[in-house]
């Protein structure tokens, strides 16, 4: 018995906030990034969960400002993912989140180059599409020369850097420069098209970056060093997900300890990894290895994080996973008595295992919860009519 969640799909606003404000789209997301390609436009996601707070203040407060609508209907395709129902938890396989809501940017060929945690005012929301759009846009006016055949090291350098910021693939170029040009390079610049290039972590420009860090720190930076480290390191993840080697991880793991002091930091991202990794590969004797040393990890501590790995386990392992699923809704129901969603899925994980008693004890506590909050408790009721 797999994925018990209830399923809630992609949704847009209704047509009155629609009017004036963002436009959602409606359809799958596969749909969108056709239409995207169709149109040539980014997309804008709002990756949500149905309990979480500042989620519910940005669709009611922000997504249907006029001038949001305008701006946003314009320039991108929009997008509402909940990240714990319907596509969100495959949608999440490529697109992980940490927390609620988090506001990404996606180019058509399906490549995030851009987003930000948290809720935000009207003002910050649209000069953060702003600052999107001008990501997406940034390498235009280098293109037409690189095509040419320029490849001076300004041309390159620009193309780079555009092609960074919109998450458009730069290993290829960046290794046909250096190898044509590296010679006439100086240091500066050919820290500079390293610095702007390099994409993973498990290659030799990541590594002659970790070896001149220094350098790299005066000249860049050290929070945006690190930065790219960090985003070097997710893409040899990605690697290793993607062809099931995840021996790559700990390289990740490793390398990322060489930019970051902070231990408990680059633990967390090893032991997440590992959990991203088996969970794509459905391996739950894995799994539960590296969530255990997870859970020990600051990160973990947080409720948000223990929510979403009890819907991760509840939507994609089968019933072996149940005990340890209902062991985080309930730390998180004792930490959050009022997340009536955290009772509800406590229910049903006692029903699949047949403990109908205290499913129906917390399927009741959901309803009061919903009651004496005023919202529609519709699902709750059918469940404990189906239990009864």
């Amino acid at each position: 018995m797999r994925g018990i969640l209830l399923a809630l799909t992609v949704f847009a606003l209704s047509s009155i906030e629609a009017q004036e404000g963002i436009d959602f789209f409606h359809g799958s997301w596969e749909e969108a990034l056709q239409l995207a390609k169709e149109e040539q436009k980014p997309i804008f996601v709002d990756a949500f969960a149905v309990w979480c707070g500042p989620c519910k203040r940005m669709a009611k407060n922000v997504f249907t400002q006029k001038e949001v609508g305008e701006f946003y209907n314009q320039n991108f395709i929009n997008v509402k993912i909940d990240m714990e129902h319907g596509e969100g938890p495959e949608f999440a396989r490529s697109f992980p989140v940490r927390a609620y809501p988090t506001l990404m940017f996606i180019n058509p060929q399906g490549e995030k180059f851009h987003d930000h945690v948290g809720g935000l005012s009207t003002e910050a929301f649209l000069q953060l599409g702003d600052m999107a759009l001008r990501k997406y846009g940034g390498s235009s006016q280098f293109v037409d020369l690189y095509k040419e055949g320029d490849r001076s090291f300004e041309t390159v350098e620009g193309y780079l850097k555009g092609l960074a910021r919109a998450g458009q693939p730069t290993l290829k170029i960046t290794n046909e420069y250096l190898q044509a040009k590296g010679d006439e390079l100086s240091d500066a610049q050919r820290a500079s098209i390293i610095f702007h290039g390099v994409s993973e972590a498990d290659s030799k420009l990541f590594e002659e970056m970790q070896i001149k860090k220094r350098e790299y720190y005066n000249a860049f930076g050290l929070k945006e060093v690190q930065e790219k480290a960090l985003k070097c390191c997710e893409a040899t993840v990605q690697k290793a997900i993607n062809f099931k080697y995840d021996p790559l991880i700990e390289e990740a793991f490793v390398k990322l300890t060489a930019f970051h002091d902070d231990a408990s930091f680059a633990e967390a991202f090893k032991e997440r990894s590992y959990l991203r990794h088996y969970l794509t590969h459905a391996d739950w004797k894995a799994y539960e290895q590296h969530l255990e040393a997870y859970l020990k990890t600051d990160e973990a501590k947080d409720v948000p994080v223990q929510r979403k790995l009890a819907g991760e386990i509840s939507q994609n392992f089968d019933e072996q996973a149940y005990p340890k699923a209902i062991d985080l809704w309930e730390q998180v129901a004792a930490k959050d008595r009022e997340d009536a969603e955290a009772f509800f899925m406590l229910a049903q994980l006692y029903r699949a295992l047949g403990k109908d008693r205290k499913a129906k004890k917390n399927i009741e506590q959901a309803i009061a919860l919903a009651k004496e909050k005023s919202f529609d408790d519709g699902r709750y009721q059918a469940f404990l009519r189906e239990l009864l």
